[in-house]
């Protein structure tokens, strides 16, 4: 809608056609919005609408529950970070209990599983603070733990499948530099591979990264995925983790 003057005062142009797969499935910042449309996730920016690529989308759209979704899906800005978080039902559920996040800045995306029924950004408080099925309300982004909950082997991140490089080889991983900094104790890598695609997976692992950061691995495969995961409490990331790999044998 736009300011045209007299004797109309406001025209209105259309910018495509999307449908809202429920009625709290948005979130608006800086000027954009995005949402879950009935297929995949939306943005509008600078004037227009478009897909946002979104690379979970079939999980998310194949899992969600058909009857509770799109009645109690919602999503929210996080507002300490530059994330949408959107929640819906599993298939089975009647009450949010999966989210996958968006962070704009750096344009990826995250799953989990949790159970939140509305949630409310940072902004005017310091933390954003969020509904629980349970009839708890909870602050989020504070501290690193909350009451009852063992973060270690609990709290982790892991990737999917990874190709490694080579021809019809094995690769052979020797060492991993993850450049998180500090706090290398409150991790361990548990790698996992392949040889063919539908071959048996193999765990290497865990390993635990030395007081220099450096951290020693044995692991042989043709393609891989990793599991970082915590031991304890405390404020630890990942950053842009490298591998040191030789060829194997083509056996």
């Amino acid at each position: 809608m736009r300011y045209v003057g007299q004797p109309f005062i406001y025209g209105i142009d259309e910018l495509g056609t999307t449908s809202l797969f429920a009625p709290n499935a948005f979130a608006e910042f800086d000027g954009r919005c995005v949402w879950m449309d009935a297929s995949g996730f939306m943005i509008y920016e600078g004037g227009s609408i478009r897909p946002l690529a979104c690379p979970l989308a079939d999980f998310v759209f194949s899992g969600i529950d058909k009857e509770y979704g799109p009645r109690v899906s919602h999503a929210a800005v996080n507002g300490t970070f530059n994330e949408v978080w959107f929640f819906y039902p599993s298939s089975g559920s009647a009450e949010c209990d999966r989210y996958v996040l968006w962070n704009w800045a750096e344009n990826h995306w995250s799953m989990g599983v949790l159970s939140r029924t509305a949630a409310s950004p940072a902004g005017v408080g310091k933390y954003p603070i969020m509904a629980g099925a349970d009839n708890h309300i909870y602050r989020h982004e504070d501290g690193w733990t909350y009451d009852g909950f063992n973060c270690a082997n609990n709290v982790y991140v892991a990737s999917g499948t990874i190709n490694l490089p080579g021809d019809e080889r094995s690769i052979n991983i020797t060492q991993l530099l993850p450049s998180n900094g500090a706090n290398y104790d409150l991790t361990k890598y548990t790698l996992f591979t392949r040889m063919t695609p539908g071959g048996a997976e193999r765990q290497f692992g865990p390993y635990y990264a030395r007081s220099d950061g450096y951290v020693d691995t044995r692991a042989t495969g043709r393609d891989m995925r990793i599991r970082i995961c915590a031991n304890a409490a405390g404020d630890w990331s990942i950053g842009r983790l490298r591998l040191q790999v030789s060829a194997g044998g083509r056996r």
